[in-house]
């Protein structure tokens, strides 16, 4: 079974602006909303694959009410954890550049954070967690331990996809795999990764986290591709196919949801990756036919 958990929950709002222009009035050529979230991007992921996963959302406000009625209607099983506060709106502006403005989430107090871990408690033991996206200001560093170490004792499959470098002694509770971009592998590293070029370096992060105890690290690199490093005995890249698009937002979560999908089916690490990078480029490609 897959679970993921989404801590920052949002209603993404998308509005392309021809030739964008900051501090004036721009009009609008076209807009649209999309629920996000990065752990709630992976299970819409999966579904579009026809993988049944249980979306963990933790939500609040009106904001948050229709982020678990819209996965409902996606047919997502769903389990909401309400906290105090509203679930963040972001703006995406799309031009000849991505301009994002992303609102914070609500934080997690005792009580609401209490509600979550009996939820863990109860996942079947070997199944996959995916725990995704912001932490830093939802829950503090102690609670995502303590979390990390109920996944450790009722041995889940935890996925972590994390860029808070205060949050990296959640690497020392065995995840199977870690996905950032080249950028949070940099934070999370305390390496220098000058861009996603810099194979050196990405290697060298890699190998000092796999030093912590990380199994499996999948690297995403935007337009040129993946990379794939797993405890020294295996590493790779695997180049995209280029796709003209400024809409690029979910894409790592696209890929990390696709990997997921075709390595429980094969096994085959190289090849699910392959298959994954495809269907990203797939997505990509349709996302440019509504630019």
């Amino acid at each position: 079974m897959i679970y993921t958990l989404t801590f920052s929950p949002s209603i993404d709002y998308f509005i392309k602006v021809k030739d964008f222009e900051s501090g004036k009035i721009n009009r609008a050529e076209n807009y649209k909303f999309v629920v996000g979230g990065k752990g709630i991007n992976v299970s819409l992921i999966l579904n579009d694959l026809k993988q049944i996963s249980t979306a963990i959302v933790v939500y609040g406000g009106e904001v948050g009410k229709t982020i678990l009625n819209d996965l409902k209607e996606k047919n997502i099983p769903t389990i909401g954890i309400p906290v105090d506060g509203e679930s963040r709106v972001n703006v995406k502006i799309s031009s000849s550049s991505e301009t994002a403005i992303n609102l914070p989430s609500p934080k997690m107090d005792e009580n609401s954070f209490n509600n979550l871990l009996k939820e863990i408690e109860n996942i079947p033991s070997e199944s996959i967690l995916v725990i995704s996206g912001r932490l830093k200001g939802i829950i503090s560093i102690d609670m995502a331990n303590i979390l990390m170490k109920i996944t450790l004792k009722n041995k889940l499959k935890v996925i972590l996809d994390i860029s808070d470098s205060e949050y990296v002694s959640m690497l020392n509770y065995q995840p199977v795999l870690i996905k950032p971009n080249y950028e949070e592998l940099g934070i999370l590293s305390n390496i220098e990764i000058k861009d996603a070029t810099d194979m050196i370096s990405i290697n060298k992060a890699c190998e000092k986290l796999s030093n912590l105890g990380v199994k499996r690290i999948l690297v995403s690199l935007g337009r040129l591709g993946a990379y794939y490093y797993e405890n020294r005995l295996e590493n790779f890249f695997i180049q995209t196919h280029q796709v003209n698009t400024h809409n690029t937002v979910g894409a790592g979560d696209s890929l990390l949801g696709a990997f997921i999908f075709y390595y429980a089916e094969t096994k085959n690490s190289r090849h699910s990756l392959q298959k994954a990078v495809d269907y990203v480029a797939r997505k990509l490609y349709k996302n440019s036919l509504d630019d």
